[in-house]
Formats: structure tokens, sequence, C-alpha cells
């Protein structure tokens, strides 16, 4: 479930419709196609499922549009399900790992043919993401607040790191391991560790509503909104320092969904799509574009790939979700009918 991209005022709502709609599994209404040749050159988009239902999924949608599948999993593995709720992806060599939060494991796949290698279930506690780095995959771990590490070539469990506190996004860069201590728009905290002895070196301090964390290069860039302001951070990864903060203009409180693309910032307000450069240190405060306002499902899953920004309404989770592909002016490129509660994109070149 992405709950850090969830209002606090949404959250019963959410829960309600979860167990409302958690028998009525989705997946039984995805024709299984027969599968393609490679799912390279293009973009998975992770279908979370109804919570309490094994109906999470995959779907494809080629650079060109002209390859979509919405559910290829059982479809290059028959009679295999991905479990209940996938939380997230990660992509690390000839790999992806895909965490399924409430089934308490970690499905492994061949990026390019999705063929099942196995799964990870040792240490896991509500998995919610990964990051890989020097052959070792970091797992963030809600229930125990643990990041558990794995080989990814073993699957084994190396260590058990123990953090103590909230954590969520985590990002590997430079040699270190960035952990995000924030969720449900509440937390001020990103966590370091040392990817050489596994054990936290440090901890950064930023202002309430850390929601995002991405790294560009060999620097860290974190994106806290609250209700009364919002602010890009820059961190330098060799010295752990801030080196540069933007202030968001007030009408922009409470940002979103921030995602680096080339040398722009991309991030959301309400039911807009803004942008700043990398290099820029004021934020314009006209949007890109807007979309549908749908409560909670607006932007439930959001990315900028490559020129394109992808966008999913989850439709309340009582629906398949809807995914636009708009390019940076905000025209329509693409629109696919994807699974249930699409939360997130990632390309696979």
């Amino acid at each position: 479930m992405k709950w850090n991209s969830i209002k606090w005022s949404n959250i019963l709502t959410l829960l309600l419709l979860y167990f409302a709609f958690a028998s009525c599994s989705k997946s039984e209404d995805v024709v299984i196609e027969t599968p393609l040749e490679a799912y390279d050159n293009g973009v998975f988009m992770l279908n979370e499922g109804n919570f309490m239902t094994p109906n999470a999924s995959v779907s494809f949608l080629s650079n060109n549009f002209q390859d979509f599948q919405a559910s290829i999993f059982p479809a290059v593995n028959p009679g295999k399900i991905l479990g209940d709720v996938a939380q997230s992806m990660t992509l690390y060599g000839d790999k992806a790992f895909i965490l399924i939060n409430n089934s308490n494991k970690i499905e492994i796949v061949n990026r390019h043919t999705f063929a099942s290698l196995g799964a990870i279930t040792d240490g896991l506690s509500q998995p919610r993401y990964a990051a890989a780095l020097n052959g070792k995959l970091y797992v963030t771990n809600a229930v125990s607040k643990n990041v558990t590490v794995y080989d990814t070539e073993t699957f084994v469990k190396l260590a058990t790191i123990p953090v103590n506190k909230t954590i969520e996004k985590v990002v590997a860069v430079n040699g270190k391991v960035y952990l995000q201590n924030a969720a449900y728009g509440s937390g001020n905290e990103i966590t370091v560790i040392d990817a050489a002895t596994n054990t936290i070196s440090t901890t950064l301090t930023v202002v309430d509503g850390l929601n995002a964390i991405e790294a560009k290069g060999t620097q860290l860039y974190a994106l806290c909104g609250n209700t009364t302001e919002t602010k890009l951070y820059a961190i330098n990864t060799a010295n752990n320092q801030i080196v540069g903060t933007t202030t968001f203009p007030v009408s922009l409180a409470n940002a979103r969904n921030m995602d680096i693309d080339g040398e722009v910032v991309y991030f959301t307000k309400g039911n807009g799509v803004y942008r700043v450069g990398l290099n820029e240190t004021t934020v314009s405060e006209t949007p890109i574009f807007t979309v549908a306002d749908n409560d909670f499902s607006t932007f439930y899953g959001f990315a900028a790939i490559n020129g394109r920004i992808y966008v999913s309404d989850a439709k309340g989770f009582v629906a398949r979700s809807q995914v636009t592909v708009f390019s940076t002016t905000g025209a329509v490129l693409v629109q696919k009918e994807t699974g249930i509660g699409t939360n997130g994109f990632y390309l696979n070149n």
C-alpha cells in the first residue's frame, strides 16, 4: 500500500474500501495473453491489488506503445501468482525483485523474460522498498523496522540491520544506503548506512513531511512537503552534507511524488503536475498540466521517464486502474487499463 502518498484524511476511507472489496478479486478478469519474446524497451507497471487478496499483478507497455499486456506474471508462469499487495519493484542486473508486502515475500523474476527465479521469505516483516548495491539487496521492513540484506545471486539473507524507527523508501548511492524515516506524511530524518560494514553511520535532519528521496549522479535529493511549506534538499553523498535547499512558494505547500528525469524534478500538488530544474532556485506556481481529482486515487502512481510522465488513477480500488502517459507539456500520448491499484512505473531497457 502506497501510504506515503495518501492524505491523513483519506486513510480511513482507503481502509474501508480495501476491506469492502478484498473478497472481490479482479485477477480472474484479466485475459492471459501469449508472452512477449522479451519485456525490454518498455515500462513495467506495478499493480498492488486488493488488500488481503492475492491479486497483485504487473503490466507492461513498450516504449513505442505497440505492445501492452495487463498481467504478465501468470502469462509467463502458468499457475503461479504474485500474492497480496505488490508494494514496489527493484531492477538489478538481469533480475527484477518484486516486494509483496502482505505476503511477506520477494518474488524474483528475469527482467527480460519475466520467468520466475525464486522467492525470498527469510526475515521479511511487511517489506516496503529495496535498493541494490554491490551484489546486495537492502530491504526495508515496516513491522520489524529492520533493514534485511540479501545476496542478489543466491537470495540468502546476509544481515539484519536494526533501525528502530519508521523506514520507507531506500536509495543506494556512492557506497551508502539512505533510508527515508517518514511515512503517512510525517517524519523528518534520513538514516545513512555504510554498505561496507552494514552499520548506521549518521542521521540527517530535514523539515517534517519527508515523502521522497532519489539519487541523481552522486547527489541525493529529498522532497519534504507539509501543510505550511515544501522544501527540496540536495545532499552531497561524499560527506552527507546538505549543499542546497530550494523553498517552494507557499501555494505549493504539501507537494508530493517527486521524480527526477534528466535535469528536471517533477512533482505533484493537489491534482497538478509541476516542474523545477535541478539548478533552478525558483519554482513556478503554474502546473504543466492537471488531471481529474479522484481523491486518494489521484496520482496513486507517478513517474517521469525519458521525457514522458506516467500517471495512474487507482479508481478507488473497485476497478482496474487507468494509466495515462503524458508528454512533458501535458499532451495525452496513450491511456491503458492496467490492474488494481497501479502504484509504480519502472523502465526496463
